[in-house]
């Protein structure tokens, strides 16, 4: 595709005035902007060079200036040194691929691996509101696919990404399972609202649907219990409600396991627990000291101790310190 040139200070201004049509007229609540560490090249230097963080930073500074409770996520696909660069003051966020990554690979081979060191890094450096943890985006193989269609591990990466810090951001389709992969076309198909949807069109849609669209969409998902669709849905309405989920600090829990996955989520309110045995045999998890563990994947009586935990199977706990 063709590039702008960002050096050529009347295509900036204009970019500015597209957006503040978009802020003034049409009110939305601000922007995702696509691949930003190639706005400038110079020669053969074709990322993250200096005039991208120019361009950046003075495009984030005016649309805060005119619009202050916008919000402008960038996507930088690279290693989390280089993402940190474009912090403190140009763009408000950045998606944390480095932490999309480490977490199919967590479900995908069973082991916790670099997972929350992963997310420590972007939470020493930066506000939980200025990065975002994803699991898939629209350049990505689709999380079902990546995970060879296992819907077990797709809903254990959906329990881990909306219980960790930041800002997370869900591909659409993802929350009931859509499959797709490369070429980019594919990752892109209708969404599925039902067995016959086009998705927002009644004519010809852009794209073949999926295979899987006769079992994988929304209608049949609202009606299956335990489903894709319900989980996210549970899950979200659980971070919104929850202060220690949704704004707590991360903690890691140490587990001795490599198969276990523990952190703590704590703030003045209260602290949630998160395991997740990524394993395929059974585990045992004690925490020092005594707790009383109320479930909120699975509403119930109140534990005075962890259960078995399962296989590949995660358990979101809120704990008291008990005398």
């Amino acid at each position: 595709m063709p590039d702008l040139n960002y050096e050529n200070p009347a295509v900036l201004e204009e970019m500015k005035r597209v957006a503040r049509f978009w802020l003034d007229s049409m009110h939305v609540d601000g922007f995702r902007l696509d691949a930003v560490r190639h706005l400038v090249e110079v020669g053969n230097e074709v990322s993250n060079t200096p005039g991208t963080h120019q361009v950046l930073r003075d495009f984030g500074q005016y649309v805060r200036s005119i619009a202050p409770q916008s919000y402008t996520i960038g996507e930088v696909w690279d290693n989390a040194d280089v993402i940190l660069t474009y912090y403190p003051d140009q763009l408000d966020a950045y998606f944390a691929f480095p932490i999309s990554e480490a977490l199919i690979e967590a479900v995908r081979t069973g082991k916790a691996g670099g997972l929350l060191p992963t997310v420590e890094q972007f939470e020493r450096a930066e506000p939980a509101w200025r990065w975002a943890p994803f699991q898939r985006n629209h350049d990505q193989t689709r999380t079902m696919t990546a995970l060879g269609n296992d819907t077990v591990g797709a809903k254990l990466a959906a329990t881990i990404l909306l219980t960790l810090p930041g800002v997370p951001f869900v591909y659409y389709g993802e929350e009931i399972g859509m499959t797709g992969d490369k070429p980019d076309e594919r990752l892109r198909t209708p969404m599925q609202w039902t067995a016959s949807s086009r998705g927002f069109t009644s004519g010809k849609p852009w794209e073949v649907l999926q295979a899987d669209t006769l079992t994988a969409n929304v209608a049949a998902e609202e009606r299956r219990p335990n489903s894709m669709l319900k989980l996210y849905r549970w899950l979200m309405r659980l971070r919104g409600n929850d202060a220690a989920l949704r704004d707590g600090r991360l903690e890691p829990v140490e587990t001795g396991n490599e198969a276990l996955l523990a952190y703590m989520r704590k703030d003045s309110t209260g602290q949630v627990l998160v395991v997740a045995n990524l394993g395929t045999t059974t585990a045992t998890l004690t925490l020092p000291g005594r707790f009383s563990y109320r479930n909120l994947l699975t509403p119930g009586r109140t534990r005075a101790s962890l259960p078995t935990l399962q296989p590949r199977t995660a358990y979101i706990y809120e704990i008291t310190k008990r005398p």
